[in-house]
């Protein structure tokens, strides 16, 4: 960190930048970012089991804060969607970034939670998690779900898909299970989702 600061540091003394910008820089992230992200670690360290901190990880990204911190530290599965589907759409490349790692905690429930923001944002991530034969598969069953829920035609069109080359996908029984729900019964599934979602 600090070698990265010494090279920053010459490199704007070289381009004419005045020593009182730079130290208003400087000032600025040592006032203002650094006690935000001790905070940050403080809060999650009080909420979170030691043994979930040294196994999972807790991306925060800076610009939804609060609804991620809230999201770590719920205490039932309905607060955990229903902290990030607060935001609105504009979280949901937030959210699909945060899946891609395998070790985001409580991230069967950030899976879910595009499914009720059904933004096109997420599609080409939630079509890589039911098309990866290596994802875990309730995982994969979870991105198939949000996936149908965000568009419907491409849902169904992936459950299929899985259905047919079940042996080739290497498709795990709960994601099977949940691609012919789809193909089924999925008057079902909307139900379900309308019951979750409540009022």
């Amino acid at each position: 960190m600090v070698a990265y600061v010494k090279k920053a540091w010459r490199f704007a003394r070289l381009h004419g930048v005045t020593e009182a910008y730079l130290m208003s820089c400087v000032y600025f992230i040592v006032i203002c970012i650094v006690p935000t992200l001790a905070a940050s670690e403080f809060e999650l360290a009080e909420a979170i089991s030691k043994k979930d901190l040294e196994n999972y990880r807790f991306p925060i990204d800076s610009r939804f804060r609060e609804a991620w911190m809230s999201f770590y530290t719920a205490s039932s599965e309905v607060d955990d969607i229903t902290t990030l589907v607060a935001e609105g759409p504009e979280i949901a490349p937030s959210i699909a970034a945060a899946i891609k790692d395998k070790k985001l905690f409580k991230r069967r429930y950030a899976i879910l939670a595009l499914g009720y923001l059904k933004s096109a944002f997420a599609l080409d991530t939630l079509r890589s998690l039911v098309s990866d034969k290596t994802e875990e598969d309730v995982f994969r069953s979870d991105a198939l779900y949000s996936l149908y829920r965000t568009d419907e035609a491409t849902g169904i069109r992936y459950a299929r898909m899985l259905i047919q080359e079940a042996g080739r996908m290497r498709v795990g029984p709960i994601t099977m299970d949940s691609a012919k729900e789809i193909i089924e019964r999925p008057r079902d599934i909307q139900m379900t989702w309308m019951i979750r979602s409540g009022p």
